[in-house]
C-alpha cells in the first residue's frame, strides 16, 4: 500500500512539473467525453459506481482506450449504455463513471431512487416510496445558493445522503447534505461542487 501511494503522488509531483505531458495527464484527468468501440461516452458527475461491494464483484475490465486506461463493464447495466473508466487495471483508482452521449439521465428523478440510506447521527435506510419522492422533489426544486453567498454558509453537521434505484443497479447517486446554526439545509452534488437549499424534509432522518 505504501509503495502505490508512493508511486501515486510520485505521478502527481511529474504531471505538476510538466504539465505540457497530455498522456501523464490523462492517467489523473477524466475527459468529458471518450470514444470507446465506435460509441462516444460522456463522464457522469453525480453518479457513483457502488464500491461497497467491492470492484471484483460488479465490474469486469473489457478493454482500454488509447491513452492505456482500463475500460469496465458494470454488473447489470449494457456496456452500451454505462461504462467505468481507471488508470488502474484493477479499478481502484477511478477516472469516471460515464454513460452513452445518447442516454438521457441528469436528474436525481430520473434515476428514478427506490432506496435512500443517509449516514447522519443515526444511519437511517428509507424505501418508502412516498418519501423518497419527497425526498427527491426537496433537491429537485431546491434554491441554487449564488456564488458570491457560498462563503456565508457554514455547516455545523454534514451527513451524506445515498439515492438507489432498482433501474440502475450498482449505481449510487451522492449528495452531501449540510446544516448550518440556523438549522437551514443544503445538499451539494458531490463533483459539480455548490450549493443547493433545501426545506427541513431530511430533518427527522438525521437526527
Amino acid at each position: 500500500m505504501r509503495k502505490i501511494l508512493f508511486l501515486w503522488l510520485l505521478l502527481v509531483c511529474v504531471i505538476s512539473i510538466f504539465p505540457g505531458c497530455s498522456w501523464l495527464s490523462s492517467l489523473l484527468v477524466a475527459d468529458e467525453r471518450v470514444m470507446y468501440d465506435g460509441r462516444v461516452y460522456t463522464v457522469v458527475e453525480n453518479v457513483e459506481v457502488d464500491l461497497k461491494k467491492g470492484t471484483d464483484s460488479i465490474m469486469t475490465p473489457i478493454g482500454s482506450l488509447r491513452s492505456g486506461n482500463t475500460v469496465f463493464k458494470i454488473d447489470g447495466l449494457p456496456v452500451n449504455d454505462w461504462i467505468y473508466i481507471s488508470w488502474e487495471p484493477n479499478g481502484l483508482y477511478r477516472l469516471g463513471l460515464y454513460k452513452c452521449e445518447e442516454l438521457r439521465m441528469d436528474s436525481l428523478e430520473g434515476f428514478n431512487p427506490t432506496k435512500v440510506e443517509i449516514d447522519g447521527e443515526r444511519c437511517c435506510e428509507i424505501d418508502d416510496q412516498g418519501v423518497i419522492t419527497e425526498l427527491v422533489n426537496s433537491i429537485e426544486h431546491g434554491i441554487e445558493v449564488l456564488d458570491s453567498e457560498i462563503a456565508f454558509i457554514t455547516p455545523m453537521y454534514v451527513y451524506k445522503a445515498s439515492f438507489y434505484s432498482n433501474n440502475f443497479p450498482n449505481l449510487v447517486y451522492e449528495y452531501t447534505l449540510s446544516v448550518n446554526d440556523k438549522q437551514e439545509y443544503y445538499v451539494s452534488a458531490r463533483h459539480r461542487g455548490g450549493y443547493t437549499k433545501i426545506d427541513n424534509v431530511f430533518e427527522e432522518y438525521v437526527k
